[in-house]
This record gives structure tokens, C-alpha cells and sequence, in this order.
């Protein structure tokens, strides 16, 4: 069946006429009483990338997008991709080709966490310097690098997958090791660290595969370590933590292997868990994997199973945004990995498998909506013509086979066919007179 299109959106006040197309209709809106559906744009290898594995996202301060994966770094310029990846005849090439984490410091420096050790990419020179693994002096404790950190004073904080919290004096460059020490409060409970986050008050975050949440004032070098208690309903949630951040207002959230997503209390230093999935969807065995908050203030979170969601703190509802087969403007996958908003707004959703899907904020407010021809054997109900507003707020829409009275506030129209010649029902200009008839 044929469909006709309108976007609409929600003209100013001050706005006082409808600009109509011949294919669609542009009204001005900013919301809508219906949840909109986003419409994502991909970046895949077609585009240029080297893999659409995506495991972590980054954007410099010249604007470059930097892309790690399985098989290589990417540079995104909005336009094109370069690809950098381990050539055994260059020393200063990159280190291996899995990257995990990444991380750009104070002077420029991107820091790039391998499957193997971590690298320094220096943009003026264009070449990679190493700190290894295993072999020599001053090296890492393991080559998986999970997240990486700066602190007030330079120190470069190194979270491994396997190896615990390595710290790089920011003057010697000297690496020591934090370890687990058992249970002990006090210490870390695991050496498999999954993100670590330096807050606003300059303490470490470090959340771990299977040793909860641990906690480390910079100033003192202290450790308190939250674990999960059956005993204490206000305990951390689960020991499980994925993922580590902190909102622009400071408040501390997390995420786990379990699906929750657990906010932190500062002043009661207990946890709270938020039901970010609506009661009519049953995911099983979701992770969150990655959580980043967009302009409007909203929590994104990245999962491996529930797409990417869009989470508003303030009333606790969610946007789920999942891939629909038929439909090249969801998201590309349902297994979402990795986040970034750029210094637009812009927003960047890294999967496995299947690159990167994006969108602007801004432009989602053009909401297409699609109108049925159940009339096409008798005029042409497509063919738009002309539009007004009434005083109650409808929309009226000419066509060439009668108009169309658009209810904005329940999503409804009604079509109105005033003659019974072809040549009766094409509406080519609308007006509301003074009495408010049409």
C-alpha cells in the first residue's frame, strides 16, 4: 500500500505560517507524546574502518575520532579513516593490533591500551613509544589494559585485566603495583579490573570483575572496597562491575553482568539499583558495558543485548533502542559496546560486529510519520498542497484528494473528501476565517 510523508515539528509561538512540500511537511517540534524512535547513521568497513568489532572511543582536542578494535586504531575525520596498525619492520608502529582503552593526557599524548602492553601515539612525530609487558625493567603487570586515568598531578593510573592497578609516577615514570590483598576492605578484592574513573574530588574508581567496587583517595593512598552483603539490602548491588562514571553533577554510577544499573549515594554511602527496562521487556543476561551521559543530561548505556539505551534520571524512564531488521536507520546492532559524544552533541554507539551507528541529538526532532492511501484508486492523497493551523491547535493538510485534519496532541487525522468529482477534492489553498470556519 502507498504511504504518503510528513515530518513534523512543533513551530515557536512566534511563528505564525506552515511551510508546506510537495512530498512532506515541515512543522517545528521538540517533543512529542509518543516515545520518537532515534534514526541512526552506520559507519562500518564499507565506510573505511578496519574491523566493526568496536571496543573503545575517543575524541582529541583537534576533533579526530579514534576507534579501537580488534584489528587496528582508527582516525575518523568525519570524512575518511586511517588505520593504524602493528608493522613488525617499525618499532614505532603500533604495538598490537587489539585495542581496548584509550586516552588522550595534558600534553596531547594519545595513550593507547593494547591486548599487549600500552602505547603512546605522539601527534607531531605521528609515531608510537611502548611500555611493555613481562620482559625488562619498569613494565606493566599484564598486557590487557582495561582503562587508563590522569591525576591531578600526572600520575598515570592502569587498569589491567588480570595484573591489578599499575601507577606511572608522572615525573620517574616509575610503575608500581597495587595488588588484591583477599577481602580485606581496605584493599583491592581482584586484580581482574574491568574501568577505573577519577572523580571530581580526586578519588579513584576501580570496578572489578569479581571483587565489587574499590575506592582510592589520591591524597592518602587509601582504599575502601564496597562488596555486595545478603545481609544489607543498601550494599553494593553486585561484585560484578563493568563499567565506572561520574556525571557532570558528580554522582557516581555503575554498571554490571547482571543488567543493573546501580547509582551511588554519597552521603549515606550506600546503593541503589535503577530499573532502567520497561516492565514488558525480558532481557536475560544483559551486561551494561559502557555508560556516558549526552547533553540533555541523560544517561546513555551501552549493552549487549538490549541495543543502547537512553536512561532519564530525572523520571527513571527509558528509551530502548534495538535493531530492526527491515529498518537501515536503527541501530546496527543489538549488541551495543562503547560510547562517545563528540564536542557536538553528536552521538557515537560502538558495536560488535557491526561498527559504529550515530546521531545527532538535533536532528531527531523531524519525526516522520506515514499516512495510509486507502484512497489512491479515486485522487492522488500523497500530493500535499497546502497547510494551516486552526485554533485548536490541528493541523489542517490539503492534498489532492481532499485535506486531512491532523490532531497534534493524540497523533490521529482524519481524512475529509468534500466533493464527488476528482476535480472537487483537490485542495490547492487552505484559510481559517475570522469566525474560525475553514
Amino acid at each position: 500500500m502507498a504511504a504518503g510523508l510528513i515530518l513534523l515539528c512543533k513551530l515557536s509561538s512566534d511563528m505564525k505560517h506552515w511551510l508546506s512540500l510537495s512530498l512532506f511537511l515541515l512543522i517545528a517540534s521538540n517533543s512529542y507524546p509518543q516515545q520518537v524512535p532515534i534514526r541512526f547513521q552506520q559507519i562500518t568497513p564499507k565506510n573505511g574502518l578496519s574491523q566493526g568489532h568496536i571496543l573503545c572511543m575517543l575524541q582529541d582536542r583537534e576533533g579526530y575520532i579514534w576507534i579501537g578494535t580488534y584489528h587496528g586504531l582508527n582516525r575518523y575525520n568525519g570524512n575518511s579513516i586511517r588505520i593504524f596498525k602493528n608493522d613488525p619492520s617499525d618499532t614505532n608502529s603500533l604495538a598490537n593490533n587489539v585495542v581496548y582503552s584509550l586516552y588522550q593526557d595534558e600534553k596531547g599524548i594519545i595513550w593507547v591500551g593494547t591486548a599487549w602492553g600500552l602505547d603512546k601515539y605522539d601527534p607531531h612525530t605521528e609515531r608510537f613509544s611502548h611500555i611493555g609487558v613481562i620482559w625488562g625493567d619498569n613494565v606493566l603487570s599484564h598486557g590487557h589494559v582495561a582503562a587508563i586515568a590522569e591525576d591531578r598531578t600526572g600520575n598515570f593510573w592502569i587498569a589491567t585485566h588480570l595484573g591489578g592497578l599499575d601507577r606511572i609516577d608522572a615525573i620517574t615514570g616509575k610503575i608500581t603495583y597495587i595488588r588484591a590483598k583477599g577481602n580485606s576492605p581496605d584493599s583491592l578484592n581482584s586484580d581482574i579490573l574491568n574501568d577505573l574513573i577519577i572523580d571530581k574530588k580526586n578519588r579513584l574508581w576501580i570496578g572489578t570483575e569479581d571483587g565489587g567496587l574499590s575506592r582510592m583517595d589520591l591524597v592518602t593512598g587509601r582504599i575502601h572496597t564496597f562488596r555486595h552483603s545478603g545481609k544489607d539490602p543498601h550494599s553494593l548491588i553486585s561484585d560484578k562491575i563493568t563499567c565506572v562514571y561520574a556525571d557532570k553533577q558528580g554522582t557516581i554510577w555503575m554498571g554490571n553482568t547482571e543488567g543493573y544499573l546501580i547509582k551511588y549515594n554519597e552521603k549515606t554511602e550506600d546503593f541503589t539499583e535503577c530499573n532502567f527496562l520497561p516492565s514488558n521487556l525480558n532481557f536475560d543476561h544483559i551486561r551494561i558495558l559502557d555508560i556516558l551521559e549526552d547533553n540533555n543530561g541523560n544517561l546513555l548505556l551501552a549493552s549487549n543485548g538490549a541495543g543502547m539505551i537512553i536512561y532519564n534520571c530525572t523520571t527513571g524512564k527509558s528509551q530502548i533502542n534495538l535493531h530492526q531488521r527491515n529498518n537501515p536507520l536503527s541501530i546496527a546492532s543489538n549488541e551495543s559496546s562503547s560510547l562517545l559524544v563528540d564536542r557536538d552533541g553528536t552521538v557515537f554507539v560502538g558495536t560488535y560486529g557491526r561498527g559504529i551507528s550515530t546521531y545527532s541529538p538535533y536532528t531527531q526532532k523531524f519525526q516522520p510519520h506515514f499516512v495510509q492511501d486507502e484512497a489512491r484508486n479515486f485522487g492522488d492523497v500523497n500530493a500535499f498542497t497546502a497547510a494551516v493551523q486552526d485554533g485548536k491547535g490541528n493541523l489542517i493538510i490539503g492534498t489532492y484528494y481532499g485535506f486531512f485534519v491532523f490532531d497534534t496532541i493524540n497523533w490521529s487525522y482524519k481524512h475529509f473528501v468534500p466533493g464527488n468529482e476528482y476535480e472537487d477534492n483537490k485542495i490547492l489553498t487552505i484559510a481559517i476565517a475570522p469566525d474560525s470556519s475553514l
